[in-house]
């Protein structure tokens, strides 16, 4: 990731907003970890989108606080220059990721 990278997460999320430089964003990744027993991101598929790269994900883990099995899908839009990460974009559905690359109408 480049240095000044920009992480929007989802809206619908207790994070929401504009996550900006690697150490924000390495925080928000720890937060998501430290709250699960076992965090996992497995990748589905990843589209080539010209300068940015849609990547589906399924986020899976248990909860510490409750045990529970936490189970979320998410797409994300990374933008690349010169092979770094400069932006991602969360989106809820692949459709959503697609349609703010222009590959789909």
């Amino acid at each position: 990731m480049h240095p000044a990278v920009v992480w929007d997460t989802a809206g619908d999320l207790l994070d929401y907003g504009t996550h900006r430089g690697h150490e924000v964003v390495a925080r928000l990744f720890s937060e998501w970890v430290e709250a699960f027993d076992d965090f996992r991101a497995d990748v589905g598929e990843v589209n080539d989108a010209g300068e940015s790269v849609v990547v589906v994900v399924r986020l899976r883990g248990r909860l510490r606080a409750s045990s529970e099995a936490v189970e979320l899908p998410e797409t994300y839009v990374w933008k690349l220059v010169d092979g770094m990460a400069v932006e991602v974009r969360e989106y809820r559905t692949k459709a959503d990721a697609l349609k703010a690359v222009g590959l789909v109408g």
